[in-house]
């Protein structure tokens, strides 16, 4: 197959282009690494099959347009490997899987922020949904978020930073999370084996909340309603 090289996905210089290569008898498409086109077949893209870019999967990173769309389909395309942001992307609420890196280039030119009216959580990690990291200490495969900052629209959204269920290796590096009227961080259910480091949290919560019960928001919760008498196991 001969490659080629595409300027952008829908524009020119828009983060999306590459090389690229065409395979007549590929159906399935994605529109980040594998596009369709008007004879048939499809156009892939050559890269790495660990790392995809938010850019490749239409996130436009303006401050302004959904990008939540884009970056949960490069999260679900990639597997185990790196999603890689740029700028300021728009979203609402985002799922990560086992074994994902998103990572922006730092925490001051790197952010998500939250779509207007978006509520609950703007990253999720449950381990019914994302795949469980329980008792994995012989098969670790950890999940990071590092490099960039969670914004969350000044408080305007019933919208929270971060929510993990369930969960070993959840790593979070060099990560600022700020203005969510939720809690900025909510670990619930056995989130052990983890790393925050360089983890900053300004202006989250609502004032003077002492519960999750919906009268109010803490900065950060801790919440482990596993133990509930005495013999129960932490699992």
């Amino acid at each position: 197959n001969t490659n080629f090289f595409i300027l952008g996905r829908s524009s020119a210089n828009d983060g999306g282009g590459g090389m690229f290569y065409y395979d007549s008898s590929s159906t399935s498409t994605n529109l980040g690494t594998v596009f369709g086109n008007a004879y048939g077949g499809r156009v892939k893209r050559v890269y790495p099959s660990s790392y995809v870019e938010a850019a490749w999967f239409g996130a436009r990173a303006d401050g302004a347009t959904d990008a939540t769309a884009a970056i949960q389909s490069a999260i679900d395309t990639v597997g185990y490997g790196t999603v890689q942001l740029n700028g300021t992307n728009v979203v609402s609420n985002l799922v990560i899987k086992k074994g994902i890196v998103l990572k922006g280039h730092n925490k001051w030119n790197t952010t998500l922020k939250a779509l207007s009216g978006a509520t609950g959580w703007m990253i999720s990690f449950d381990d019914l949904v994302s795949g469980s990291q329980l008792d994995t200490e012989f098969n670790m495969v950890p999940t990071l978020l590092e490099n960039f900052s969670l914004e969350g629209n000044n408080r305007a959204s019933d919208i929270g930073g971060i929510y993990m269920n369930h969960c070993d290796y959840f790593n979070i590096r060099d990560v600022m999370i700020w203005r969510f009227q939720r809690s900025a961080l909510y670990l619930n259910n056995s989130v052990r084996e983890s790393l925050f480091d360089d983890v900053s949290v300004r202006f989250c919560g609502k004032r003077d909340a002492t519960n999750n019960d919906g009268s109010g928001w803490p900065a950060v919760s801790f919440v482990d309603r596993e133990a509930t008498t005495s013999n129960d196991e932490d699992k």
